[in-house]
């Protein structure tokens, strides 16, 4: 099985996001809000030049005109604001469970992906004596920042587990919903990394922010063990 390289990984990464943009230019959504919104504001408009029209009939009828069209506006926005935060799932964060299992799907998997590229380097190369030890604290550092953003993509997971997470085979279909095969194998692959990296951060002696980052990666495995779900997975 072939390695990737990070450099591979990130193009793999930019050609999601281009597929991203795309999906939303046709969010049929935005468009109709967009529509209603022109149509409305020319109506608005139109009204409240002539509410101040001398005759009282037509003045009454304009203003009405007016206050119908910015209703004509205000409705689907309100509906769409009410949808979101109906949605939100985590605190102050606006996390949806669609936005969460794009996330998983885009960002968690990419992250770990990239952690997991610059380990291997890592691990390749930490007992050549012919490859320089700032290049090594490269791949420890590196591999350390991919794994703690892959934890925090993860933290909304804690309280919305029961929307995003099956074991139900129509729900990962139909639903788009992650298996909890999925997240385990995730939540393994960080958790062996940072072990390994435990094991090893005598590589990082004689760096100045050395214990910076052995006390941030300990903190995000914290992180991490308290976001855990793998307890609560039901019987298959």
């Amino acid at each position: 099985m072939k390695t990737f390289t990070p450099v591979e990984w990130q193009s793999f990464s930019l050609k999601k996001d281009i597929e991203r943009i795309s999906g939303k230019l046709a969010d049929t959504n935005g468009f109709q809000l967009s529509f209603y919104a022109e149509i409305a504001l020319a109506i608005f408009s139109v009204g409240f030049q002539n509410i101040f029209d001398d005759d009282d009939i037509q003045r009454q009828f304009w203003m009405i005109i007016a206050i119908t069209s910015a209703l004509i506006f205000l409705a689907p926005c309100m509906v769409y604001i009410y949808r979101k935060i109906k949605e939100t799932k985590y605190g102050s964060k606006i996390i949806t469970t669609k936005g969460f299992i794009d996330s998983f799907d885009n960002e968690v998997c990419y992250y770990v992906l990239m952690a997991d590229s610059y380990f291997e380097m890592f691990k390749n190369n930490y007992e050549d004596m012919n490859i320089e030890k700032d290049i090594k604290q490269f791949y420890y550092i590196e591999t350390s920042y991919y794994l703690n953003k892959s934890i925090m993509e993860l933290v909304p997971i804690y309280n919305i587990r029961s929307h995003v997470l099956t074991n139900n085979k129509d729900d990962v279909v139909s639903k788009r919903m992650i298996s909890y095969a999925r997240y385990y194998n995730t939540y393994n692959i960080i958790n062996k990394i940072y072990d390994s990296l435990c094991s090893k951060d005598q590589i990082l002696d004689g760096l100045s922010a050395s214990k910076l980052i052995i006390e941030s990666n300990e903190i995000y495995r914290g992180i991490l063990k308290d976001i855990n779900v793998l307890a609560e997975i039901p019987p298959t």
